[in-house]
């Protein structure tokens, strides 16, 4: 959704699927805490609150200032989507076996902090061209 605000002055969004995204970096930190702790069984762990993939990419476009008009749609108008379906819903994870996640929004302005800070990086400063791809992969940039 990066890419998409930044190369398309605008896009339509499905309105009608609700998610919970999760930061990697924040579920791979509650997956090593379960873990430490001996935590057994099938586990779902996302960051905590929800939203559409509309609210979702509004707040991804806000967040890197992207001038990009992000318009609401229904899953009916991208046929090759899947149905709309309920999200998950909480699991022991957080339900007191973890702390809780923190709200996608949090998680998402902290990886878009790391993307400014990689971006700098790669203007300022020689890398060679396998250097440049490792920071891209590592810092997630659009």
């Amino acid at each position: 959704m990066a890419r998409l605000t930044r190369d398309k002055p605008e896009l339509k969004v499905v309105d009608d699927q609700r998610g919970r995204p999760t930061s990697t970096q924040h579920l791979a930190a509650a997956t090593l805490a379960l873990v430490d702790r001996g935590t057994r069984g099938t586990l779902h762990v996302t960051d905590g609150g929800e939203c559409t993939w509309y609210e979702f990419t509004v707040e991804i476009a806000r967040l890197l200032g992207r001038s990009a008009i992000v318009r609401p749609c229904t899953t009916a108008e991208f046929p090759a989507l899947p149905p709309a379906r309920l999200q998950c819903a909480g699991s022991r994870a957080h339900r007191g076996d973890s702390r809780p996640m923190p709200d996608w929004r949090k998680n998402l302005a902290a990886s878009s902090r790391r993307w400014s800070r990689c971006r700098t990086c790669l203007r300022t400063q020689h890398h060679s061209a396998w250097d440049e791809l490792l920071l891209r992969s590592v810092c997630a940039l659009p």
